[in-house]
């Protein structure tokens, strides 16, 4: 049975999503398989949650047949081979059945500029896709589009050139692998610049757009080793898809809100842990809880966690293997001792209470690394700061 993807007289609200670059406009031939573009704004045709058209800034394939020549109609199919239908209400009057599957795909100009028209059975008119700003919807109007606005103007990308806007958000907490073939990604992540931080991306990235992005004298390194209580690290010159990195960014994201890489073609499912000796490294695309017994980087600060701490996407930890015994004290990269500090300061739970000895309460503080030298009362117990 063919899925219903059901449009209504008005469809659901679209929130338009920028950034989405204009595309190449193919002449629709029978057979072949394309994303369908809205001109006026700039998004593609897709089907919401609940199965009904909307517009988005991922497309979905879909393929075009041409169905009867002398009408001009064709079928629009998704990749699960489920025809674009359309409720009808003259078609529900007439005979109930309340679906319509014949579309007009009508030129506009010379430039591969198209309408997109539903044929009403029965009463044999069309009524035509566009998008309604006043309602911020699709719509079905009756009106003729030759002279219209960009809004009802469509035209056809071949897959080969479709460029798909994916985002990715560090305080996500889930990730599903995009499927796009020919991507830009926005990557929205925060970094201290000209100091180490971790990272682990979905995706691939050269070493010529990590430096248009992190800028020309950025670094990254990989995690190759441990020699006793020592953890080595390796200069890299390119990110490989799910490995964690550290990374030492120079300059200020272009964009303000986030950092843009292109030409992606392809996303992992998961990241790809890196152990060695007693250690993993372990990266997270998503918001997650890292364990205590863990290490994390923060502004080339060395933390051990003593209890469990939550960590925003595309970020990484150090995790101890179960039976390890000892601490790492030190860090090395391409066999020197890096400029990232080894103190390995405990993280404290944001329920203790830290008191100096004459019983002033001492807030804000997250780490004892934080703490002048003294003596304070930490959670009940004595702890000497030298």
């Amino acid at each position: 049975m063919k899925r219903k993807l059901l449009l209504l007289p008005a469809l659901l609200a679209l929130v338009p999503l920028q950034g989405i670059k204009a595309q190449t406009a193919q002449t629709p031939t029978s057979g072949n398989t394309y994303y369908i573009y809205n001109v006026g704004q700039k998004s593609y045709l897709a089907s919401s949650a609940d199965g009904s058209l909307t517009l988005s800034a991922s497309a979905m394939p879909l393929t075009i047949t041409q169905q009867d020549a002398s009408l001009g109609t064709w079928t629009i199919a998704t990749a699960s081979s489920s025809n674009l239908s359309a409720t009808v209400m003259e078609r529900t009057f007439y005979d109930g059945s309340g679906l319509y599957q014949q579309w007009k795909l009508q030129a506009l100009d010379n430039d591969n500029h198209y309408a997109i028209a539903l044929r009403n059975s029965g009463i044999n008119t069309y009524s035509y896709l566009e998008y309604s700003e006043p309602f911020s919807r699709l719509l079905r109007t009756p009106m003729s589009t030759a002279s219209a606005s960009t809004s009802a103007q469509w035209i056809f990308v071949a897959e080969s050139d479709y460029t798909a806007t994916v985002t990715l958000d560090q305080t996500a907490e889930t990730y599903t692998a995009p499927t796009a073939k020919n991507a830009e990604v926005h990557l929205i992540r925060n970094f201290s610049l000209d100091m180490w931080n971790t990272l682990c991306l979905p995706f691939s990235v050269s070493n010529d757009q990590l430096k248009s992005q992190f800028g020309d004298d950025f670094k990254i390194s990989e995690f190759t080793s441990v020699d006793g209580n020592v953890i080595n690290f390796t200069s890299v010159s390119s990110v490989e898809a799910g490995k964690p990195y550290l990374v030492k960014p120079t300059k200020e994201r272009e964009n303000g809100e986030y950092y843009v890489f292109t030409g992606v073609t392809s996303f992992v499912d998961e990241p790809t842990d890196v152990s060695h000796g007693d250690i993993t490294y372990h990266g997270t695309f998503v918001i997650a809880t890292i364990p205590s017994r863990s290490y994390v980087l923060s502004k080339n600060l060395v933390y051990h966690t003593t209890s469990e701490m939550t960590s925003k996407g595309y970020r990484c930890w150090f995790l101890e293997n179960a039976g390890a015994t000892s601490k790492f004290t030190s860090w090395t990269l391409d066999g020197v001792t890096s400029s990232i500090d080894s103190s390995l300061a405990p993280v404290l739970s944001p329920a203790l209470d830290v008191y100096t000895l004459s019983g002033q309460r001492v807030t804000n503080v997250k780490s004892t690394s934080e703490l002048t030298r003294g003596v304070y009362i930490v959670n009940g117990k004595k702890v000497v700061i030298k």
